[in-house]
């Protein structure tokens, strides 16, 4: 890209139009134009290939739950769905890219099947709506923007992720946390209200308590509460708030032509 000086040098000559004068920001913004979408591409190619790397790797040291698979495919009137476990204390359920959920072995300690069976569902939203991909999308400008920062001798890569984190947080806290309430309320809507809910408050009681028990001091209790406050995920009471005001669509045992035609009689 020219310089300010060598376009000083540039109006000086007497010769040159106003349209040639304009043509040189032109050329200039074109460039930027172009940089800025590879920088993009490269950074969204990056993101969709750690993405697959990352469910390679979980299934080459996962094992498939051929009955919970069966179970979610039963619920969703599917056949792809896959769950896998792998051996982890901390319960937890997580999904990457795929018809593929995964499940901590510590989840099976603290929850009940249907409520094991909710979470899949939660997870499944995530996967039909392609809300990993989205989100990788919604953060590409941000990190596009902020490479140039890496240029900085020194202290150019905490500058960036320091950056990168404050400014993904407006994104986390309104479409973030959107998500995860359209997720909780896919389970309820196969009739897994009271489910979803129970799981949802044994899920984040076992975190808190495990917080508890570290009793790393008071630096690590605000630490977890600023955590709390930018975090995607919404607060329990939110959660359950929002779960309370749905309403459950396909009651367990009932085919769907059944359940239409309860609701349809009220």
């Amino acid at each position: 890209m020219k310089n300010i000086d060598s376009y000083l040098e540039y109006l000086n000559v007497e010769d040159k139009s106003l349209d040639e004068q304009t043509d040189y920001f032109l050329e200039d913004g074109a460039e930027i134009a172009i940089g800025m979408t590879i920088a993009s591409l490269i950074v969204f190619i990056t993101g969709f290939f750690i993405m697959l790397t990352s469910l390679l790797i979980f299934k080459s040291t996962s094992k498939i739950d051929v009955k919970l698979s069966k179970k979610i495919n039963e619920i969703l009137k599917d056949s792809d769905w896959k769950v896998y476990v792998f051996k982890h204390d901390t319960p937890n359920a997580f999904c990457i890219i795929s018809k593929t959920i995964f499940i901590t072995t510590g989840l099976f300690k603290i929850l009940t099947k249907r409520e094991i069976e909710s979470v899949l569902l939660h997870e499944a939203y995530h996967i039909k709506k392609f809300h990993g991909t989205k989100k990788i999308l919604m953060k590409n400008p941000i990190i596009v923007l902020c490479l140039p920062l890496l240029l900085i001798p020194g202290v150019g890569i905490l500058i960036f992720l320091i950056l990168t984190t404050l400014l993904k947080i407006p994104l986390d806290i309104t479409i973030g946390r959107k998500m995860e309430l359209n997720a909780d309320s896919y389970a309820v809507k196969y009739g897994y209200k009271k489910e979803i809910a129970s799981a949802l408050t044994k899920l984040i009681n076992k975190y808190k308590k495990n917080i508890a028990e570290k009793n790393h001091g008071k630096l690590l209790q605000v630490i977890v509460k600023i955590n709390e406050m930018i975090d995607e995920h919404p607060s329990l009471k939110k959660r359950i708030t929002n779960i309370l005001k749905k309403k459950e669509i396909y009651k367990p045992g009932l085919t769907l032509q059944k359940t239409k035609s309860l609701f349809l009689k009220k």
